[in-house]
């Protein structure tokens, strides 16, 4: 359901989370080992993800490609933590347009700490993750890159 839910329960499903167009604010959230944490189906818009504590074996809190756009997203203050293979916090091309990814934990991840866009080259202009920001987020013991801006990151700030 569209609008603003608070205390939000999130259902089980195959170890992961779909949420679509609604803005979670409320209590954090402490979701046991699954393969992926919070799963972004695309085409949301005005979404807070913050202060969950997720341990992942997949992903942490992704969306893929060829998907509608993100938009408009705040993805903070999160403690991730787990084997992930793919990425702590991770937008395919095209998954993730303005907005912020701030403060948030990733530990011990054996892929990306942080991905944007995937290794493409060369960009498709409609599928970029665009004019985002990424600050203040710290990434340890990672098997990859702390921070990746693939040939799909256009137009964002790190800080």
């Amino acid at each position: 359901m569209p609008g603003v839910h608070r205390d939000l329960r999130l259902t089980y499903r195959n170890g992961s989370r779909d949420l679509r167009s609604q803005r979670v604010e409320g209590r954090s959230h402490r979701l046991p080992t699954c393969g992926i944490g919070i799963r972004l189906a695309g085409g949301n818009q005005d979404l807070d993800i913050v202060g969950n504590q997720l341990h992942v074996r997949f992903g942490g809190i992704v969306s893929g490609s060829n998907l509608p756009a993100n938009r408009a997203v705040l993805i903070e203050a999160n403690t991730i933590t787990g084997t992930a293979t793919s990425a702590g916090i991770g937008m395919g091309d095209g998954a993730l347009k303005d907005s912020w990814i701030l403060g948030n934990t990733i530990t011990g991840i054996d892929g990306e700490g942080i991905a944007l866009g995937f290794v493409v080259s060369p960009a498709i202009p409609a599928n970029t993750v665009t004019n985002n920001l990424v600050r203040g987020n710290v990434v340890l013991n990672g098997g990859r890159n702390g921070i990746a801006a693939n040939a799909g990151a256009i137009d964002n700030t790190f800080e």
